[in-house]
């Protein structure tokens, strides 16, 4: 990934950026999904959640090795 992000264009960069924005933005619709469904959430829907917060984590860390 080091290499392919040193060679990018500025333009394929930004498309990255916006295609990862675009993942985050998601994965939190889908929490906010998972939060709306129950007032009290079960033990499957907390662990649902927070797998998708670590996707989340992941995206940004990968947004923030494109930027740097």
């Amino acid at each position: 990934m080091w290499n392919q992000k040193n060679n990018m264009t500025q333009e394929e960069k930004a498309q990255q950026y916006g295609n990862l924005l675009n993942q985050h933005t998601r994965i939190g619709n889908q929490i906010s999904e998972i939060k709306g469904q129950d007032i009290e959430l079960n033990k499957q829907q907390l662990a649902k959640i927070q797998e998708l917060q670590n996707q989340q984590i992941l995206v940004m860390n990968t947004i923030n090795r494109l930027l740097s």
